[in-house]
């Protein structure tokens, strides 16, 4: 009979610090000032694996006549976090957001924390995080897919392994901080963000041992007789990370009214320092190694080493991803104004130091299919990835001014 395993999800999630902080205010006409400050430390280590995970239709010694076995839409996944974060403030008026003399309150942080200067504007979104500990992710012996065993012989019908993922983080500080600020007549008020990270505990992420499948056999000398086979946009990845941060200041109205180059509202650290109207600053720094490891991870079809044959039959395998990647530090970093009128400035500074080192490693890796023989049989394998990347830093800036 027809089977079908879909839309399964199994998550394993080890977290230190975690938070979501927001700040809204809306009217018709906004004179005020706002401030989000945001500061998390850990020292701990964070361990999160799993193993033995199976998400699959077993047909061991059965016949697969004219019916359809589909796995589609799974996704396994093992997350070690040290800080993570997300600070949001918005403002939206439906006539103007003024401008605000001396910007009294308006400071994340006044003064410091430890050594750490925050952001100054009429709306200030402040971020600082700081991890000594360690995190590990591990994913170890997880399948999904259709597994035919001993005996079992597919005839007539299909077999569909599409869309399962498998992925194993780890990440010491991640970030997402953002100010919007929505005038419909005008804005004169100010933004600025700031976000500092530093990571000082080792991560890595391992994935070891996991088959994507259509049609595998352990044993046995069955056959794939008059069947579709396919497997596609399937993913297993895996992912470490130091620091990364999305920083975000966008701006909305008929018209800016920024005072120019002034001085006043800005956007600091201890290595970098932003001045503008609207002013974005990010600051990164690693000193510990980072490491992603990827072995024996198969995505395709193995009829027991090539035993089994294949016989009037089409499989296709495309688009599948086996990734590891590792980074120390990672920022994507955008001031967008977006205006009929006005002329404010916008400044946007990202510093990044990494002294550690940063790796990755993929073995035994695997996409296609073994079989015994192919008879009146075509075979494609198209647009699969197999790739490593290791980076110690990398950065995307943007400041977009227009209407």
């Amino acid at each position: 009979s027809p089977s079908t395993v879909s839309d399964n999800p199994v998550t394993v999630l080890g977290q230190g610090n975690s938070a979501g902080n927001g700040l809204a205010l809306s009217g018709s006409s906004i004179a005020a000032s706002a401030a989000l400050f945001h500061s998390q430390s850990m020292s701990s280590a964070v361990n999160a694996s799993a193993s033995d995970i199976h998400v699959d239709v077993n047909a061991d010694g059965q016949l697969l006549d004219g019916v359809s076995q589909t796995v589609t839409g799974n996704s396994v996944g093992v997350y070690a976090g040290l800080n993570d974060a997300t600070n949001a403030l918005s403002v939206d008026a439906a006539n103007s957001v003024a401008a605000n003399v001396g910007l009294a309150g308006a400071s994340s942080d006044a003064t410091s924390f430890d050594g750490f200067t925050g952001a100054v504007a009429d709306f200030a979104v402040t971020n600082l995080q700081d991890s000594t500990g360690t995190a590990t992710a591990s994913l170890v012996d997880a399948r999904a897919g259709i597994l035919m065993g001993d005996g079992a012989l597919g005839t007539g019908g299909s077999l569909t392994v599409t869309g399962n993922q498998f992925s194993a983080r780890a990440s010491g500080n991640n970030a997402g901080n953002s100010v919007a600020l929505n005038g419909a007549g005008s804005v004169a008020a100010t933004a600025a963000v700031d976000s500092q990270q530093s990571n000082a505990g080792g991560i890595s992420a391992t994935v070891s041992g996991v088959d994507v499948s259509a049609g595998n056999r352990d044993t046995g000398n069955g056959d794939i007789i008059g069947n579709e086979v396919t497997l596609t946009d399937n993913r297993v990845s895996g992912a470490a990370s130091g620091n990364s941060a999305s920083n975000a200041i966008s701006v909305s109205s008929a018209a800016l009214n920024g005072a120019g180059f002034v001085g006043t509202e800005s956007s600091t650290s201890d290595v970098s320092t932003a001045i503008a109207d609207y002013a974005l600053n990010n600051a990164q720094g690693n000193t510990a190694a980072i490491s992603t490891t990827m072995s024996n991870v198969t995505i395709g079809s193995n009829l027991n080493g090539g035993v089994g044959a294949v016989l009037n039959s089409h499989a296709a395998i495309g688009s599948n991803m086996i990734m590891a990647s590792a980074s120390g530090n990672s920022a994507d970093n955008s001031i967008v104004l977006a205006s009929v009128a006005g002329m404010p400035s916008a400044a946007l500074t990202s510093s990044q130091v990494n002294t550690a080192s940063i790796s990755t490693s993929i073995s035994g890796a695997r996409i296609g299919m073994i079989a015994g023989g192919l008879s009146n049989s075509p075979v494609t394998v198209t647009n699969n990835v197999i790739s490593a990347i290791a980076t110690g830093n990398s950065a995307v800036n943007h400041i977009g001014i227009g209407n």
